[in-house]
């Protein structure tokens, strides 16, 4: 099926819910106080679908519905993805990491997760100094390790040191942001760090250090697509259409071959050869399978042993497929 197809049967779906929404939609359209969807635009590490819709696929979309994309930029990190929808100002999160989404459901936010985005088990990792004498995860038992806390990489160092039958308590870690975390171990002042992509391929195509440990076989590494809850409720025929969207650029992505790296190299500007080496570990895809979402359970799981959120957690109530099991289905 080809992409243009996929949309056609998309626009056949969103068809029938918007004729049973047709009187509230009229009034939303008529009181201009829901003629905005107002999306997250984060083109990094390298949200090749996102990049797509931004130059022009979600609004072709948006426009059979008479509702205009408002792209917000500059939300680099979860917390303030869901802060803002918290605060009413972002509508749907493009790309949300597992971490991110949890202790925003944990806290009482009301995000809701419709779809996957994409998987990158490598795209996480445990860097260390070219020359260090670090060779393995277990060489780092009693040695400082800096990152970011409460994310994917504090999750994949657990993880990692429990494969070699060490914990969390071996360490001495120190809690900073992925750039800093990376400065520390290049000056000397750390023995490891926790990174993730594109910083971490940039910094070892400057051969300023190596890989020690990457996700893959510990976690799948997915990131989702979350909305805001009274968004979701209130207005599930914009939602559909957002996700025959990303259905789309997926493909479109597809058909595009290294013409969508050459895009993603200048977006970001970064050189084309980091984006190759980045993009052999990401796949993208909009489904929410059960080992993605194993994944996050995993994720809550580890936030809440380490008190990192107050709430045990069941990933399952923070999920809503239902609207995605219609995409796919056309």
């Amino acid at each position: 099926m080809s992409v243009f197809e996929k949309g056609a049967r998309c626009s056949g779906a969103v068809l029938v819910i918007a004729v049973l929404l047709a009187s509230a939609a009229l009034i939303v359209t008529a009181a201009g106080d829901r003629d905005v969807l107002r999306v997250s635009y984060n083109p990094i590490p390298l949200n090749i679908p996102t990049i797509l819709m931004h130059k022009g696929l979600l609004q072709d979309r948006m426009d059979g519905l008479g509702v205009k994309v408002e792209w917000i930029s500059g939300l680099l990190k979860g917390s303030l993805m869901t802060e803002s929808m918290a605060a009413g100002e972002l509508d749907i999160a493009s790309v949300m990491g597992g971490t991110s989404a949890v202790v925003s459901f944990a806290g009482g936010r009301d995000i809701v997760v419709v779809a996957g985005y994409s998987r990158a088990s490598q795209g996480f990792g445990i860097v260390v100094r070219p020359d260090s004498p670090i060779r393995s995860v277990a060489d780092l038992k009693g040695k400082t390790v800096v990152g970011p806390i409460g994310t994917e990489v504090h999750y994949l160092l657990a993880k990692a040191l429990q494969e070699v039958g060490l914990s969390l308590k071996d360490v001495r870690f120190k809690n900073d942001l992925v750039p800093n975390a990376v400065s520390y171990v290049i000056n000397g002042d750390a023995d490891a760090a926790l990174v993730v992509e594109p910083t971490m391929s940039v910094y070892e195509y400057q051969g300023k250090v190596r890989i020690l440990r990457t996700g893959e076989g510990l976690m799948p590494g997915a990131t989702f697509v979350a909305v805001r809850g009274p968004f979701l409720r209130e207005h599930p025929e914009i939602v559909i259409e957002y996700l025959c969207s990303q259905v789309q650029a997926i493909e479109q992505m597809k058909s595009m071959g290294k013409e969508a790296l050459q895009l993603a190299a200048e977006e970001l500007d970064m050189p084309l050869a980091v984006i190759e080496r980045v993009a052999q570990k990401y796949e993208f895809s909009a489904n929410l399978d059960a080992e993605a979402i194993e994944d996050l359970q995993g994720i809550a799981d580890f936030l809440f042993d380490e008190g990192l959120i107050r709430t045990q957690i069941d990933v399952t109530s923070m999920l809503d497929t239902s609207l995605l099991e219609q995409v796919l289905q056309q």
